[in-house]
């Protein structure tokens, strides 16, 4: 076994290390020169470096003999001290973590070690900036508002995220009363929504990345529906879908059922229909099963059903029980 040992002074020991088949990995307290310059240059040399808070140029000048190169350094690199200790690594993995602590590049042509600085970060995605500033907290007296028009809170939202913050379909003139003081502008949007009447349930919201323009928040909602406070008889009318003039519910939401864990193991696969009533106020209703598959699917099915949030059909601009049909599939897939 061959062993080359420099830089021993400032707290600086790099030994490498040429190890001839099947004999250990031994490391010996030895001073021995570096390596001539008529061997090749072997980045592979397996080399232990232990520094504390040693500059990085005194690092590098210390490594390049040891893989037989001249140093040649750049005068912009970073001079912080460096605290490093890597045991039988190869030399090539010793500059890549040099590197990654101080920022720089190196790359090895023909007998010179050059290293520079690295290249700057990407920069972070603006959809990224855009989540986080999603998470601040909106501070200052400003964020309480009291019959204020729509419009300015939207302005106030717009400027404080620096970006386009848009309620579709609103009318900009609605007065809002809410205090959002310390709310985050994530929590912010959901009590502006509750404030002009709209279900929040029925929000579906997503920013819109545009690469030469704001990144649009959009919001969109629909008013909260009175609900009949007389709980609906089997005489009450239910309506169906070949209605005249009847729109049809729409999804705001789809629950998913589970499986259990006796049906798992059981492996059982396929699809339960159920039927149920979409109310006033967008819940469901009156679930039954038209197609069972399994007694415990059929109750998750079921379950599943009145979980899941529609806009309620109308007629007329009346919202109106309206009876639809569900299928829910289970598979193991």
């Amino acid at each position: 076994m061959n062993t080359t040992m420099t830089g021993v002074g400032r707290s600086i020991v790099l030994v490498a290390v040429t190890m001839t088949l099947g004999s250990p990995a031994l490391v010996f307290a030895q001073t021995l020169k570096p390596v001539p310059f008529t061997k090749p240059v072997d980045l592979n040399r397996r080399v232990f470096v232990d520094v504390n808070q040693v500059p990085p140029l005194e690092v590098l000048a210390e490594l390049a003999p040891v893989i037989a190169v001249r140093f040649e350094p750049s005068p912009h690199l970073p001079e912080t001290p460096v605290t490093l200790r890597l045991w039988n690594v190869r030399a090539r993995t010793a500059l890549d973590a040099l590197c990654d602590m101080v920022g720089c590049r190196w790359q090895v042509e023909g007998r010179t070690l050059r290293v520079g600085p690295g290249e700057p970060p990407p920069p972070v995605p603006r959809s990224a900036e855009f989540l986080v500033k999603l998470k601040n907290p909106l501070e200052g007296p400003q964020w309480k508002f009291v019959r204020v028009p729509l419009r300015d809170v939207v302005a106030a939202l717009t400027k404080a995220l620096g970006e386009r913050v848009v309620f579709e379909g609103a009318d900009l003139n609605t007065p809002v009363t809410a205090d959002l003081t310390g709310e985050t502008p994530f929590r912010a949007v959901f009590k502006v929504m509750s404030a002009i009447g709209w279900d929040n349930r029925g929000i579906g919201w997503g920013g819109v990345n545009d690469a030469n323009g704001p990144i649009v928040l959009r919001l969109k909602g629909w008013p909260k529906f009175d609900t009949d406070p007389r709980p609906r008889t089997p005489a009450d009318k239910v309506y169906e879908k070949d209605e005249p003039g009847l729109t049809m519910p729409r999804v705001i939401s789809m629950a998913k059922p589970a499986y259990t864990r006796q049906t798992m193991e059981a492996k059982i696969e396929g699809t339960v229909t159920v039927s149920g009533v979409v109310e006033l106020d967008g819940t469901v209703g009156d679930v039954k099963v038209l197609t069972p598959l399994h007694p415990d699917l059929d109750r998750d099915a079921v379950r599943a059903a009145r979980d899941c949030r529609f806009v309620p059909g109308m007629q007329d601009g009346k919202p109106l029980p309206v009876r639809i049909t569900l299928e829910f599939t289970f598979t193991l897939k």
